[in-house]
């Protein structure tokens, strides 16, 4: 068993890859798994939590610089920007979609971030610091920065506290209880089989959030192509500009912080939304999933050419 986890550890990105055009290829597979989202979100925070040392988790907290900016970028700047092209692009995109940009600017980053910085060969601890720190405020910041911006975001901050008590408090407890189990240097030799373990939770969730998108894509090819190249476009475009912000703290810092630039948990906040989620809000959602699952396998070999220590 070791083995395979050390194999699937190594093949991680093409394996998170392949995972979301399961669930497009499975759509039966993709509805069973849909109610269980939240629980394997959960699976991999806490999977992400043991792969990041205590000691380089305080380390990274000591250096709350980076960390700021990162976190000033995703949480005020991009807001702000959504906000002022909203008259520009608002109109050709439909409310709908304009919700799901929304959702995309005040979303902390995806609890997976860390997961996938890891199997980049990233440091996992600034993505760790920065998703746990953003993801823990968020029922309070993100109705005050949409209400200081004017934004009329239909976010149940009570419901979102809820989703979050219910997915990082029980990864906190089960994380700690392992290590103390087994100690920090056991699972510091297994290293590579939790990250192969690691890629079953993140299959489970892309597998399930392609529920019901396969129909649409054959209905509408068109309209979701358009939504998948928005999503994209964010993905890249974020990871871009906040590794660009975050390059003066290093190479591995800007790198890290700038993975959670461009990948988001939208789901976090989708379950969060008042009322009935629009058909295309939930599409852009699905669709988002693409490049975060993708993305890594040509991330990874751009990032082995740059290096991803400092320099």
């Amino acid at each position: 068993m070791q083995a395979i986890l050390s194999w699937m550890g190594r093949h991680g990105t093409a394996l998170s890859a392949a995972s979301v055009f399961t669930g497009l290829l499975l759509p039966e597979l993709a509805t069973q798994v849909r109610p269980w989202l939240g629980s394997f979100v959960a699976c991999i925070l806490t999977l992400a939590l043991l792969m990041v040392e205590p000691a380089r988790l305080a380390g990274t907290l000591r250096r709350p610089l980076p960390l700021l900016v990162g976190a000033v970028a995703m949480s005020l700047a991009t807001p702000a920007l959504v906000l002022g092209l909203e008259p520009v692009i608002g109109p050709a995109l439909g409310p709908g979609l304009m919700l799901g940009l929304y959702i995309f600017a005040f979303a902390p980053p995806t609890l997976s971030a860390p997961a996938f910085a890891a199997l980049l060969g990233l440091d996992a601890a600034p993505a760790l610091a920065l998703c746990l720190g953003l993801t823990l405020v968020a029922p309070v910041l993100i109705p005050l920065i949409a209400g200081g911006l004017g934004v009329d975001f239909p976010v149940d901050a009570t419901a979102l506290a809820w989703r979050l008590a219910m997915i990082v408090g029980p990864a906190v407890v089960l994380a700690t209880a392992i290590r103390t189990s087994l100690g920090s240097e056991r699972i510091l030799r297994h290293r590579q089989s939790l990250t192969g373990l690691m890629i079953f939770p993140l299959a489970i969730f892309a597998i399930g959030s392609m529920d019901g998108i396969a129909a649409r894509f054959l209905a509408e090819p068109f309209r979701m192509g358009g939504i998948l190249a928005l999503g994209i476009g964010l993905a890249v475009g974020g990871i871009l500009i906040q590794t660009a912000l975050c390059r003066p703290f290093g190479r591995s810092t800007a790198l890290a912080l700038g993975w959670c630039g461009g990948n988001r948990n939208l789901g976090l906040i989708v379950g969060a939304i008042s009322g009935i989620t629009p058909a295309d809000t939930w599409a852009y959602f699905a669709l988002a999933q693409f490049p975060i699952y993708a993305l890594p396998l040509i991330a990874k070999a751009v990032y082995s050419r740059i290096g991803t220590r400092e320099g």
